[in-house]
């Protein structure tokens, strides 16, 4: 039996992206042991899995001591479990089970679901970060993105080995999990924010077109869903709360299950300034909602027939979008809804990225992990 450890800086990020996954390398006959900072969603992994707190680990946190004393206890987890594999998600789990690793006969996988804010400004930060990546990752014995852009930029750097990488379809998304109800339509036409609250998920530009939508026309509705947190500065807050006290936005605030949200909604906006691949507009193509994005890597390649692409930090033109949206009528929207169904079961099905993980593991070609998913039309 092979012990196969994830590791996340999240719980929620094992419930959340990586459930089919975990079951199908605990029907393989693996030994899976989960290691991530304790938060509620554990409770919903152990009854298949060992779990192992990493506490030490603050995902926000950028001070350097915080950041020794989680490196310091993952290698201790590491040393004491020995795993045959790891498999890691999201930077600071990349970064720490690389560098925890140099000394250990384990299979390491990380997987780069995103860059980052700091990874792409030029700071001192950014340098340390990129510095710590290389090192992190001669370490592994194949590196996986979630989309192109970030794949080549590694190589650019000479981050990783040009042999030892490649992209794969993001987490994936089972959409047997979410029934097609397109063009809900009703008196108001609905937008939705459903994102994290911090400013590189565009969450200003949308405060600020959803202004200037409501000030062009009527019957035209803002909602935005997502959490709060540490990294969102204060001015932020103050816009958003500004925002929602002046009838521009409904905020509902940060949830465990955004779908019941998109449901009421007809288009699902996502202004980010740059992305993995987002599971949202994954969640909102397999539900049939057209999507408005920022013409950015981990967007742009979900955009084609299904929604609007717009310029990052463009207000003005995310506004002109909104209001092109609008003005569709139900023929044009249900199939932008068909398309975007129809992307999400044909090039991002949960099971085509399961088979890769599977792939790294099995001394033989393994029996493929396949999904029972309904038709894109009738749901």
């Amino acid at each position: 039996m092979r012990t196969i450890a994830l590791v996340a800086n999240t719980s929620w990020n094992f419930f959340k992206f990586r459930q089919e996954l975990i079951e199908s390398l605990v029907v393989l006959g693996n030994e899976i042991v989960l290691i991530s900072p304790e938060d509620h969603y554990i409770s919903q992994l152990e009854t298949q899995c060992k779990y192992v707190r990493w506490n030490r680990l603050d995902p926000d946190n950028k001070q350097f001591w915080g950041d020794w004393l989680a490196l310091r206890q993952l290698r201790t987890i590491l040393n004491d479990l020995k795993p045959d594999v790891v498999f890691t998600f999201t930077i600071k789990p990349n970064i720490f089970t690389g560098l925890s690793l140099k000394h250990l006969n384990t299979k390491f996988v990380p997987t780069v679901t995103g860059l980052g804010s700091s990874f792409t400004e030029k700071s001192r930060l950014s340098w340390i970060h990129k510095w710590l990546y290389k090192r992190a990752l001669s370490s592994a014995n194949e590196v996986f993105f979630h989309n192109s852009s970030d794949h080549e930029l590694f190589k650019d750097l000479g981050l990783i080995d040009k042999q030892a990488s490649r992209v794969i379809p993001g987490s994936g998304m089972n959409a047997s999990k979410v029934d097609f109800k397109p063009n809900p339509r009703g008196k108001e036409f609905v937008f939705l924010f459903a994102s994290r609250i911090l400013e590189e998920k565009g969450i200003l530009e949308f405060l600020e077109a959803a202004e200037n939508v409501k000030c062009q026309m009527d019957r035209v509705k803002f909602e935005v869903v997502g959490a709060i947190s540490k990294r969102t500065r204060k001015s932020t807050r103050d816009i958003l709360s500004k925002a929602a006290k002046n009838n521009i936005v409904t905020y509902h605030g940060g949830v465990d299950d955004a779908l019941p949200v998109m449901e009421k909604c007809d288009c699902i906006v996502l202004p980010s300034y740059r992305e993995g691949l987002s599971r949202t507009l994954l969640e909102t193509m397999a539900m049939g909602r057209p999507i408005i994005a920022s013409d950015v890597p981990g967007c742009s390649e979900l955009v084609t027939e299904n929604g609007l692409l717009t310029p990052p930090k463009n207000s003005a033109e995310l506004s002109k979008a909104m209001i092109t949206m609008t003005l569709k009528n139900h023929e044009e929207l249900y199939q932008m809804a068909s398309v975007g169904r129809q992307i999400v079961i044909k090039k991002y099905s949960v099971d085509k990225v399961v088979n890769f993980y599977l792939s790294l593991i099995q001394d033989e070609s393994p029996e493929p992990y396949l999904l029972q998913v309904a038709d894109p039309i009738k749901g």
